[in-house]
């Protein structure tokens, strides 16, 4: 026995024995809540952890993640979690838990300190908070009719860094302006007038000179080469002058439809600001005002998770390739090993938790195959949740799916939610806060995404149902908010249908209500006047700040217009006038030659009536033989 080694070994692990026990329990729960809060944003508080290394389990208590938006409300609040933990896996430095238990799930529960990270932070978030509730604020006056005209008053909404008609004058400027001084620069380079003075002066010379003798035929020889070269010249100087004619046309063309580009960008830019008050007035603005911004920022917050959940699947790396080994003599015999463990996989989890606060709806189901290598184990992760039986009409059934197994991630929801106590459920505000006094709701969902699209619809039913829409006695006044104020009091069912599309990131969202009718006929009783007025005078907003800009551009390309389409006419006109004289000079030269060198009779008879000879007849003549 060698003492002298055991004692130390003996102290050692009496030392780990020691750390174990006092202390592995502190360590994993600062180590959650350090992971936690760093990857939520906010703070993640834990109870207690117990890790039992003698049955390989762990056991975390009250588990708190604070809404990084709302450091005073946790977003999830778990009660307890249970994991078991696999022996042999962990040899392999690979964490696989057989099975877990998390119960006592809640969502929306108040904290007693903020979960905020910092004091700035929490100021920020004020600051973000109190914006958003002055733009909620700031829309909802925007519904009386007296504030109308105010809210969107021409000299605020329109800039000119907004109008895209500005915009393109701008940059069609520069541009037009030098292409508009190269047209007269290429039509001048055309030396139109050249080739027709040269033209003209050739015809006049053949008119005057006159042809004698022999002499005179090689001369006129000569001339008709000179006059075929320069019909040759003629007849290419007028095709690339065609050419170049058809160019400018086709710029000046594109150039105008520069303008009317313009113009329709203009009424574009009117349509674009219209359509801001409109949305806040159609049956739609108003259904979406009805929702609430709350309750889309609830449902994006929901969407995101799916982002999260991608985000926390470790990316695999592409590996370098081994160089290959070198050649040996002998036989590789390889020992079959029938694990393919990933780092980490829960295989099931058992779940359970309650929705509500009053009285709550009580739930259970199952979670299985939570893993870092969803391709491994081949398997998507599946959320199962089914309510408790209870007296009522109230259930939950809930089947999410998150299939990550191929390269293109893939979710869907199926959510099925009835019975929903709607007493006192704040919704937004239609120039008023709005309310539910009483009712019951329902709500159906169904939502898939492939890679960052999503596409789906949300519906949720009320019946029956009871609104409370609090205006004032200064707005009771104002014809619309009435006439919409009614509208809601006599309402006793309310069907919405969230239509929702675009990325998980950036979610679009169209709803269609059963008020769309009653509402639209109040939009057209009060609003059609005023929209009118507001039209007229963002008409005029916009004519003023680009009139000007747009006017410049306009009598530059018209005057330059003008100028080169009478050029190019009075260079046509010459091309016109001077075509086919040549030829008719040449078949003039041919006939003065014949008159004026008649052939001399060279043998037999010739007939008073045979023709005069040719030019080429009195070449032949002198030809050698």
């Amino acid at each position: 026995m060698r003492w002298k080694a055991l004692i130390p070994t003996t102290l050692i692990l009496a030392l780990i024995a020691v750390c174990t026990v006092f202390f592995l329990d502190g360590w994993v729960k600062c180590a959650i809540e350090r992971l936690g809060t760093t990857v939520n944003g906010a703070k993640v508080d834990l109870g207690s952890a117990q890790v039992k290394l003698l049955d390989l389990s762990v056991r975390l208590h009250k588990l708190q993640v604070t809404d990084k938006d709302n450091p005073m409300t946790n977003a999830l609040e778990i009660e307890s979690l249970r994991f078991d933990v696999a022996g042999k896996p962990l040899t392999w430095k690979k964490i696989i838990i057989e099975k877990a238990d998390i119960q006592g799930i809640r969502t929306g529960t108040p904290r007693k300190k903020s979960g905020a990270l910092t004091k700035k932070q929490k100021k920020t978030i004020e600051q973000k908070a109190a914006k958003k509730t002055r733009e909620i604020a700031k829309k909802a006056a925007s519904f009386a009719m007296t504030n109308l005209k105010e809210e969107y008053d021409p000299k605020k909404m329109v800039q000119l860094e907004n109008l895209e008609a500005y915009k393109k004058t701008q940059e069609e400027q520069t541009r037009l302006t030098a292409l508009a001084n190269t047209w007269e620069k290429r039509l001048d380079a055309a030396k139109t007038q050249d080739i027709v003075k040269e033209t003209e002066s050739f015809i006049q010379r053949i008119k005057n000179e006159k042809y004698k003798g022999l002499e005179g035929i090689q001369k006129a020889n000569n001339t008709i080469k000179q006059g075929k070269k320069l019909k040759k010249d003629f007849q290419k100087a007028k095709k690339d002058f065609k050419e170049l004619t058809q160019t400018l046309k086709m710029e000046l063309k594109q150039a105008k439809d520069v303008l009317k580009e313009i113009d329709r960008l203009r009424r574009q830019d009117l349509n674009g600001f219209l359509g801001q008050l409109k949305a806040g007035f159609s049956a739609q603005g108003i259904s979406k005002g009805l929702v609430g911004a709350q309750w889309f920022a609830k449902a994006r917050q929901s969407m995101h998770w799916s982002q999260k959940i991608r985000d926390m699947i470790p990316k695999k790396k592409e590996e370098a390739k081994p160089a290959p080994p070198p050649p040996r003599i002998g036989k590789n015999i390889s020992f079959p090993f029938h694990h393919h463990w990933p780092d980490f996989h829960v295989k099931e989890a058992g779940v359970s938790g309650s929705i509500g606060h009053n009285s709550p709806l009580h739930y259970s189901g199952t979670l299985t195959d939570v893993t870092s290598a969803p391709k491994i184990v081949g398997r998507p992760i599946v959320l199962n949740i089914k309510s408790q039986k209870e007296k009522g009409p109230r259930s939950l059934s809930l089947r999410a799916e998150f299939d990550y197994t191929m390269d293109k991630p893939r979710e869907k929801i199926d959510l099925t939610y009835q019975g929903i106590s709607l007493k006192n459920i704040v919704l937004g505000s239609v120039g008023a806060p709005v309310s539910i006094q009483n009712g019951q709701g329902a709500v159906q969902a169904h939502l898939e995404t492939q890679e960052k699209n999503i596409k789906g619809t949300i519906s949720f039913s009320a019946a029956p149902v009871q609104l409370r829409h609090a205006i004032t006695p200064q707005q009771a006044k104002d014809k619309f908010l009435s006439i919409l104020h009614d509208v809601l009091m006599k309402l006793n069912k309310l069907d919405l249908t969230v239509f929702v599309s675009d990325t998980i990131t950036s979610p679009n969202f169209k709803i269609k209500s059963s008020l769309d009718k009653q509402v639209s006929r109040a939009v057209r009783e009060v609003l059609n006047k005023e929209l009118e007025d507001i039209r007229r005078n963002l008409k005029t907003r916009i004519n003023a700040l680009v009139n000007k800009e747009i006017k410049g551009l306009t009598d530059l390309l018209n005057s330059k217009t003008s100028m080169i389409t009478d050029k190019i006419q009075n260079k046509e006109q010459l091309f016109k006038l001077t075509d086919g004289k040549i030829q008719k000079a040449l078949d003039d030269l041919k006939e003065k030659v014949k008159k004026a060198i008649p052939l001399p009779n060279l043998g037999g008879n010739q007939s008073e009536d045979k023709k005069p000879p040719t030019l080429k007849d009195l070449k032949n003549i002198f030809k050698k033989k």
